[in-house]
């Protein structure tokens, strides 16, 4: 009898471990699919490639974009995932922004907030976007969705689809 209550409290410390394991986005996704959800539809609303080296602490993303003249560019950012807000600076925008990350309660999707301030201004948020991943039931697949709350234009919000490449 107290082999079988020994048992049943490993089980249940692993199965409560599993439930409340962080996820791994790990790997090269590539855009399958983008629906818009409310608001305006943009062609570039979502990058068309995802990078993505998750460590324990941190994010490291590389995203391909099509710009506004249809030719892609890439960007890279390294982020702490220790919960505390960082900002920058963009000097080809002049746009300061703030960005924060935080989990799920249940570990399985991450939230980005990225505050965008007006060029040349850091009293005045132009526009925040708030972008959560998280995984398709199969784990194959990576959502992305991307709400984007304007401060002078049409709030937006976007939903894709990634598949992974690599």
């Amino acid at each position: 009898m107290k082999e079988q209550k020994l048992l049943l409290l490993f089980i249940f410390c692993i199965l409560r471990l599993s439930l409340f394991a962080q996820v791994n986005f790990t790997g090269t996704w590539v855009l399958m699919d983008m629906q818009a959800v409310f608001g305006p539809s943009y062609k570039n609303a979502l990058p068309k490639q995802v990078k993505i080296d998750h460590q324990k602490d941190s994010l490291f993303i590389e995203m391909i974009n099509v710009g506004n003249d249809g030719k892609d560019l890439t960007s890279h950012s390294a982020m702490a995932l220790d919960g505390k807000a960082f900002s920058s600076f963009v000097p080809s925008t002049k746009r300061h922004y703030v960005r924060n990350l935080e989990w799920s309660g249940d570990k399985k999707s991450l939230i980005i907030t990225t505050a965008y301030y007006l060029p040349e201004s850091d009293n005045e948020i132009d526009f925040t976007r708030i972008d959560t991943w998280s995984f398709l039931p199969d784990i194959k697949q990576l959502s992305i969705d991307r709400k984007s709350v304007e401060t002078r234009g049409e709030s937006w919000e976007t939903n894709g689809t990634f598949s992974k490449i690599k």
